[in-house]
Order: structure tokens, then sequence, then C-alpha cells
């Protein structure tokens, strides 16, 4: 397993594609190679007016749609109903993410950097490959998955202001015009929000972009790692097993060990955050990919088989390695222990491993670990989308989808 010169490519790629944009949190910085963070300051107003500003207006807006829908205050269609639940989780999930990147951009730069020089180090500078001896194919879903973002705010922005699907016109037209709430001040300011709807949108999809690449690339390198360590006790086996060979590859072992352990409130919180959002979006987006195809205007319509099949393909590529990197990692430390039964010195040998742990990826929050991610956590979690989804389908069906506009 190594990491190719294609997958670093993405990131050089999502920074030219966003190098637009005002100052974030975390940054990719293409010369230096690394991740940069920026504390709390002004460069990060714009940033700040975007996030707590336009996605928390459009959460705000959203949640009030729903609840006088729920409560009966507005009548709803249906279409419009899942389309605010759509923008309801993208806008909840984007400024969650936020907030954990900016309280935690410094641990989470450390780990990625940290990570990249221990591949190198450990590898002796030979293991990013320029051409990788078959095809990449996680270098190239990064790089497409960076160029759909780029291209999905610019391609959705004109059919959602043209058929007035942002919550803001919504709002207007199925909740304070039948009310007589809407003096032309309040229609003039609405009117004109809906055009602000562009900012997040491109806020938006760059978090998502950054949060797919930069963290795929990060469990790779740890499971790079991984791999180098479990391949080395052929070469601890051919050197004698001495201390000075012992102490080269565990003691990067142990450097990664801490680095997650001081960045496992960061990986949780992600973790458990990104995992429950896949399953909502993962059900939403089939829903209204196979039974509002009639009802969704066309051009709008074609973002939701995208977003279906994009879905489908980062869980499939993303989730798989947080669970690799324990059972590969168990499957490392089981070897280890074999040499202890080989090992001239035993006894250091034995000290050594038991001061280490099986690295692992938790899901949790606030603190709080409440899953590990392993197999029986994949199977599990694929179970809950799949029955989820199926259940959504069954609960209406078409002809009732057209009845109810």
């Amino acid at each position: 397993m190594v990491v190719t010169r294609l997958m670093l490519k993405s990131l050089d790629n999502f920074g030219t594609s966003f190098s637009y944009l005002y100052p974030c949190p975390l940054e990719w910085d293409k010369k230096s190679g690394k991740l940069t963070y920026i504390r709390i300051s002004m460069k990060l107003i714009p940033w700040i007016l975007s996030v707590f500003g336009g996605m928390g207006s459009i959460f705000i807006f959203c949640a009030v749609l729903l609840g006088c829908q729920l409560f009966g205050v507005a009548r709803l269609e249906f279409s419009n109903i899942v389309l605010t639940m759509v923008f309801l989780c993208l806008a909840m999930f984007a400024i969650l993410l936020e907030i954990v990147f900016l309280f935690y951009a410094e641990s989470c730069s450390h780990l990625f950097n940290e990570c990249v020089l221990q591949v190198k180090k450990l590898g002796f500078g030979h293991i990013f490959t320029e051409f990788p001896p078959q095809l990449d194919p996680l270098g190239i879903i990064l790089n497409l998955t960076v160029a759909t973002f780029a291209i999905i705010p610019y391609f959705m922005y004109p059919f959602i202001a043209y058929f007035g699907l942002d919550p803001f016109t919504q709002t207007l037209h199925n909740l304070l015009i039948p009310s007589n709430l809407a003096p032309p001040p309040v229609t003039y300011a609405l009117t004109a929000l809906r055009f602000s709807v562009v900012a997040p949108l491109i806020q938006g999809n760059r978090l998502l972009s950054f949060f797919t690449v930069a963290t795929t690339l990060a469990t790779h390198l740890i499971l790079t790692l991984i791999s180098i360590l479990s391949k080395a006790t052929k070469n601890v086996r051919m050197s004698g097993i001495s201390r000075s060979v012992i102490d080269i590859y565990l003691n990067t072992y142990q450097t990664v060990q801490i680095i997650m352990a001081g960045t496992v409130e960061f990986t949780a919180a992600v973790t458990s955050i990104s995992m429950f959002l896949a399953i909502v979006m993962s059900v939403l987006v089939n829903f209204v990919t196979l039974k509002m195809y009639e009802t969704v205007p066309l051009p709008f319509f074609a973002f939701f088989p995208t977003a279906s099949v994009l879905v489908v393909v980062l869980i499939g590529v993303m989730f798989p390695m947080l669970v690799d990197v324990y059972e590969n990692c168990g499957e490392m430390y089981a070897r280890w222990k074999y040499l202890v039964g080989r090992s001239v010195d035993k006894k250091y040998l034995t000290r050594r491993l038991r001061a280490i742990r099986v690295l692992r990826f938790y899901g949790g929050i606030n603190g709080y670990n409440i899953y590990i991610c392993q197999r029986s956590t994949k199977l599990t979690y694929y179970g809950v989308i799949l029955s989820y989804t199926v259940s959504a389908l069954l609960s209406v069906e078409r002809k009732n989808v057209s009845a109810r506009e």
C-alpha cells in the first residue's frame, strides 16, 4: 500500500479550485505541501459571516418552515418538504463540521503533517510513487470528487433561484404571504436574500471537498504506516531482532499512537457526525431519485442521482478505510507478538509491546467515545442504511407523491 502522487495531487487541485475564496481555519499550502491552520482573527471574518450568517440563516429558515408544517401553520407541497429537509441536513452538517474544524484545526493539521513525515521517514523517501504499478482508483476518485464539488454550486444555484427552491423564497410564499405577514420591506429583504444562497453553497461544497480528500488521505497514510510496520517483521527476523532494529519501527508506531490519542476528540466527533449525515443524506437523495423524478424540476433533479452515486462511492471508500486501521493493526500486532519467541531480548520486546495498543478510530461526541470502527460496525452501518432506505421507499407510493403536490 502506497500513497501516490495522484492522491496528493487531489489536494493541490482542491487548493486551486477554491483559491478565490477567503481564508478558512484549515488551508492546504501547495508550496510547502502541508496543512496550515489559521487561529481566530480578523482574517476569518468573511468565513464567519459565510458559515454562521449564510449557513445559519438557511438552517433557521428551514427549521422554521418544517416546524410550521408540523404544527399546521404552513402547508408545503410534499416535494418542497423533502427538499427543505435536504437543505436543513446539509446546513446542519456543514455548521457542525466547520465548528469542529475551527476548534481542532491545529490538531488536524498536526495529525496530517506528522503522518506524512513519518511515512517519508519510515519509507526512506520512496513511499510517494510517481507511477503506481497498476491503476490508481483511489487517486482518480479523489480528483473527480474535487472537480465535482467545485462545479456543483454553479450548476445548482441557477435552478434553485429560478424555481424558487431556496428556504427564503419558500418562507415568503408558503408562510408569510398566506398569513398576510409580508409587507414590502420584508418581501424585498427575502427576495434579496435568495441571491445570497450562492455564498454558503460554495462554502459548503468547499468544506465537503476538503473533508473528503483530507480525511481519506490521512487515513490512507495511517494504513500505509501500518502496512510498512507489518511487513517489517521480515526485516526484523533477518536483522537478528536487536533492540536498535526494534526501536526503529516501534518508535514510529508509538509516534502515530500518540498523534491519534491527542486528536481522538477531533476524529471521534468528525467520524460520528459524518456517519450520521451519510445515513440521512443517503436515504433522502435515494428517495428523491427513485420516487420524485416527476415532481422535482428536471434540471435541478439531475443533482440527486449524482449525489446518490457520490454518497455511495464516498461511503464505500472512506468507511472501510477506518475499519481497516483497526483490523490491519490487530494483524500487525499479532505478528510482532510472534517475534517475542524468536527474540534474543524477550523481556525488552515484551515490555515494548505492552506499552502499545491497537490503533483504532472511535465515533463519539463531546469527549465520549461511543463505538469503535471495526468489521462488525461496518456490517451494522450498511444494514442501517439499507433498512432505512427500503423503509422510506416503501412508505410512500410514487402515485401518492404526485397526488400530494
